[in-house]
């Protein structure tokens, strides 16, 4: 083998590398507090509906009063609140899974 491949194989970044990989515990509690995050994603999928429904009717039934600024918004509105809607889901379940572990 040269020089350069056996440096490498034994190179103090690889030996540190893998000398600090621990593997955790499983029942280890998260980092965050998992009824705030339960709270607030149950409060951004709440929210999140509300703007859904009322972008969707500004957006449709009642675009012909509003002025077409108004409508652009309201039609970016729908997939932006469909998507904190989702984050906010998958926020609680990763909050319940959590809970459910440190029971």
């Amino acid at each position: 083998m040269s020089s350069l491949a056996l440096s490498l194989a034994h190179s103090p970044a690889q030996t540190l590398a893998t000398s600090s990989r621990r593997e955790a515990p499983a029942t280890a509690a998260p980092a965050w507090n998992a009824r705030s995050v339960f709270a607030w994603s149950r409060k951004a999928m709440g929210y999140s509906a509300v703007v859904a429904v009322a972008a969707t009717a500004l957006a449709y039934p009642l675009a012909p009063a509003l002025s077409l600024p108004a409508q652009v918004v309201a039609h970016l509105a729908i997939p932006v609140a469909a998507g904190v809607f989702k984050l906010g889901y998958v926020a609680r379940l990763a909050a319940q899974e959590a809970m459910a572990r440190s029971v």
